[in-house]
């Protein structure tokens, strides 16, 4: 979850506040550079902040309980959540209007995400007619692969899953950039 919320916080206001107020955001994309470099700066910098939020989690983990233990397919899937949510941050921050809009965006979408997505209890105590909405937010698939012990069936399916989000994600994002005038 801190992963997920400071990729796309960072990012979201970030962006906003360089389109909005600053107006620097307009200087990147008159430089000759492409919109999917913009992207790449923007998430990689979104996920360096997101990893260096779960970096101090883990650590804390690591001091707290000596049976914690961390497995590449943590790695991996810790990778993924921030690469998708950082490109979801670079998507709200372009929409966004104002500031008070990313925050709206974070309270519908990210904090609800937080709570259903299976962080805090198990997804099988949630009423069955609201399973099959969960089982479409990335952060489930987040949740479900992150852990996982060994690479199974259904970890590879949530790892396609947080590959497909991201991919979609990143070139909703880019076109936003590209299209990006004001």
């Amino acid at each position: 979850m801190s992963s997920m919320n400071n990729s796309y916080t960072w990012v979201a206001s970030n962006i906003n506040l360089n389109r909005v107020y600053f107006k620097t955001f307009q200087v990147f994309v008159q430089a000759p550079i492409r919109p999917s470099s913009i992207l790449i700066g923007e998430v990689l910098a979104g996920m360096v902040k997101g990893l260096f939020a779960s970096v101090l989690i883990i650590a804390v983990g690591l001091l707290v309980s000596p049976r914690f233990f961390l497995t590449p397919l943590f790695f991996v899937t810790l990778l993924l959540n921030c690469l998708l949510f950082a490109c979801l941050g670079v998507i709200t921050g372009m929409r966004a209007k104002s500031h008070e809009d990313t925050a709206t965006y974070s309270n519908f979408f990210i904090m609800p995400m937080a709570f259903f997505s299976g962080t805090f209890f198990p997804l099988d105590r949630i009423p069955a007619w609201l399973q099959w909405i969960i089982y479409v937010l990335p952060l489930t698939h987040a949740n479900i692969a992150i852990r996982k012990e060994v690479l199974d069936a259904e970890a590879v399916i949530s790892l396609l899953i947080l590959g497909g989000y991201a991919i979609a994600l990143g070139f909703y994002g880019s076109s936003l950039i590209r299209k990006y005038n004001e």
